[in-house]
Parts: C-alpha cells; structure tokens; sequence
C-alpha cells in the first residue's frame, strides 16, 4: 500500500483533513484507473484524511451541491479541531 504523501490529489486541504477529487470519465475509463482510486481513497481514510469526490457535471451544473458538501466538511473538521482530534499520522497533516 503507497503512503498517502506520495499520492497525487487534485486539491489537498491539510486544515480540513480533507482530499478533493474532481472525477470525469477521461481519467476513468479502466478498471485499473477505478481500482486504483478506491484504493488510494481507503489510504486516505487509514491516514484521518477525508477524500470527497465530485463529477465533472457536478461542478459545472450542482454547484449548490458541491459548496454545501465543502461546507459541511468544513464543519466537520472545525469540529474534529475543537475536540482535540488529530490525524492517524500527524507528519502528514502539515
């Protein structure tokens, strides 16, 4: 399993715990490129990070939707933060 500091994101939000994915089918066409994914989005999870994926159609047509996602995770972390609740590895949160 890859460590999650070696993998690309799209967007990583370090405050929030979060990894924003911007998905479209160019990049997911194979089953190796959809495996591959899930796979590095469990990394994530292991690691107290948050990965949240949206569609192209989402973020050009729902963009309702995808702000009020970000907001909510926004207050999730806030949330984690006052609690005193850290990432699994903390070398990774910087």
């Amino acid at each position: 399993m890859a460590s999650v500091a070696s993998q690309r994101v799209d967007a990583l939000i370090p405050g929030w715990q979060a990894i924003i994915e911007a998905d479209g089918r160019r990049w997911h066409t194979r089953v190796d490129d959809f495996e591959r994914d899930l796979e590095r989005d469990n990394d994530a999870v292991t690691h107290g990070y948050r990965p949240v994926r949206f569609s192209w159609h989402q973020l050009t047509a729902r963009r309702d939707y995808v702000f009020a996602t970000l907001d909510e995770l926004a207050r999730l972390a806030a949330a984690g933060h006052r609690s005193g609740k850290q990432p699994a590895n903390p070398e990774l949160a910087a």
